[in-house]
């Protein structure tokens, strides 16, 4: 997926406690959230059933979408990737207004 394996596995990421099967949808696909990609598929715990980014179409990655395809998917969480607290609030926000529960909204800030 031209993600850079070797430098991203050697990045210590804490990732959410969350039961194996669990459905997620990653938000955020700059730096951090690539590497939350991979550990997330490292561990093999859950499944990440849309990775998602409002800059979708300036992403190399070919499977990252637009937000707009959350309400048309099955998840338990919403796994917001970025580090910048306000920007995280912005993208809670815009999830309340799509539908999404504050409760099935996670991050690590």
């Amino acid at each position: 997926y031209g993600i850079d394996i070797k430098s991203i596995y050697c990045s210590h990421i804490m990732l959410p406690q969350l039961p194996k099967g669990t459905r997620i949808i990653l938000y955020g696909a700059g730096e951090r959230g690539k590497k939350y990609y991979i550990n997330i598929m490292r561990e093999n715990k859950c499944n990440i059933v849309a990775w998602v980014d409002k800059n979708f179409a300036d992403i190399d990655e070919a499977f990252v979408e637009s937000p707009t395809v959350i309400c048309n998917r099955k998840f338990d969480f919403v796994f917001i990737t970025l580090k910048d607290q306000d920007k995280v609030d912005e993208i809670i926000q815009d999830l309340i207004k799509q539908g999404v529960a504050e409760t099935r909204i996670i991050s690590n800030v």
